[in-house]
């Protein structure tokens, strides 16, 4: 008995883009983050600052672990015929 082996095709990876590492301050009912701390420590001070301001309130710091980006689509003209 003969045995056939298929092999499969690897998913091709995307292409990596590399960033640095940040921080941002969020609290869930304020506006998004717009600032970006490059350290934990400079983060958690901020939200304490933050925190201080605002009394009851509470300010998470969130890590960037990875995102994505895609090209933009082809634009494709639309030409139009003339009637006869």
């Amino acid at each position: 008995m003969e045995l056939h082996v298929m092999k499969l095709k690897e998913p091709k990876q995307p292409e990596t883009i590399e960033r640095i590492r940040f921080w941002m301050v969020w609290h869930e009912n304020g506006g998004s983050p717009r600032v970006k701390h490059w350290n934990k420590q400079n983060a958690m001070e901020e939200a304490e600052r933050l925190a201080k301001a605002n009394p009851g309130k509470t300010f998470l710091i969130l890590k960037a672990t990875g995102g994505a980006i895609a090209d933009a689509p082809p634009i494709k003209r639309v030409r139009f015929m003339t009637c006869m």
